[in-house]
């Protein structure tokens, strides 16, 4: 992974524990979603597939690999949850926790 790919991903972890800081869960679950996308998509074409999909398709491939743990398949289908009608996610769930497991898994030299 290049230098900008792990900034990009850093950088949407930052911007989304600043909003989880602030209460604007929303959006720190918009960039939880992209950091783990962008991860997403890199295994994934390191395992040969199409890296032009979305993060949002490249999470649910993942979450249906038997090439990965668990934990990661846990972590990536909790990514793809959509909110109530309230705009909310189960209460136990925080999606950057979430993020970081799945990052740190697929990309180890991260």
């Amino acid at each position: 992974m290049d230098q900008e790919t792990r900034n990009q991903i850093n950088l949407e972890l930052e911007h989304g524990w600043a909003a989880h800081k602030q209460g604007l869960e929303g959006r720190a679950r918009v960039h939880a979603r992209r950091a783990a996308g962008i991860a997403a998509r890199i295994f994934l074409h390191t395992q040969g597939s199409n890296i032009t999909i979305s993060a949002y398709d490249a999470l649910r491939q993942v979450a249906a690999l038997s090439t990965v743990s668990a934990r990661v398949r846990q972590a990536a289908r909790a990514l793809t949850l959509r909110v109530d009608e309230t705009f909310q996610l189960p209460a136990h769930l925080n999606l950057l926790e979430e993020a970081q497991i799945l990052i740190e898994e697929l990309l180890p030299e991260y």
